[in-house]
């Protein structure tokens, strides 16, 4: 089972994976962007993004190989290449490789379910995150949520602190299988 944390930056997408994670006791990727922008000192051009879009792919299968018999047969993603696209089409328009596209909607569909973030979080500043005010921010959220919809994914939001996400987000996994 494939569960992808997803939504747009400062969602708390990487604390709800890695809580989601432990608690589930299964493996877990974390978004390899961020990796690769300390790498090129936050200097992300349109020529990174077919690597951007590699590391994540060689992040999410080596989680995957991590699922074993003796674990639950789940993994837990934060973020996939359907994410990268997103971000792909907001800030670097007409850049969009095919390669990216067409594995982002297979690996869409092979996802079991989604969890989509909602920006209640308050705003933490960070370099790598540039959408701090609420307009545009609910507008960012818009279009993760809009790529979920235009493809028919199964998704659910979830809201609240910490605690009240990975509740909601158990409830879910639980009712798509007995490996909690």
């Amino acid at each position: 089972m494939r569960i992808v944390v997803f939504g747009t930056e400062c969602t708390g997408k990487t604390t709800l994976a890695r809580a989601l994670a432990h608690r589930l006791a299964c493996p877990w990727s974390v978004e390899y962007v961020r990796t690769f922008w300390h790498q090129v000192d936050g200097d992300i051009r349109a020529e990174h993004l077919s690597r951007i879009a590699a590391g994540q792919l060689e992040i999410m299968a080596a989680a995957r190989a991590g699922v074993g018999r003796a674990s639950p047969a789940c993994v837990i993603h934060d973020t996939d290449l359907l994410s990268h696209q997103v971000w792909v089409d907001l800030l670097f328009a007409g850049y969009g490789l095919d390669w990216v596209r067409e594995t982002a909607d297979i690996q869409a569909r092979r996802t079991t379910h989604y969890l989509l973030c909602d920006i209640d979080i308050i705003w933490q500043a960070d370099a790598q995150r540039g959408f701090p005010e609420p307009g545009p921010r609910r507008q960012v959220h818009e279009r993760f949520r809009d790529a979920l919809d235009q493809r028919g994914l199964a998704y659910t939001c979830l809201a609240g602190d910490l605690e009240t996400r990975v509740t909601q987000a158990v409830q879910v996994i639980k009712s798509l299988s007995d490996i909690v």
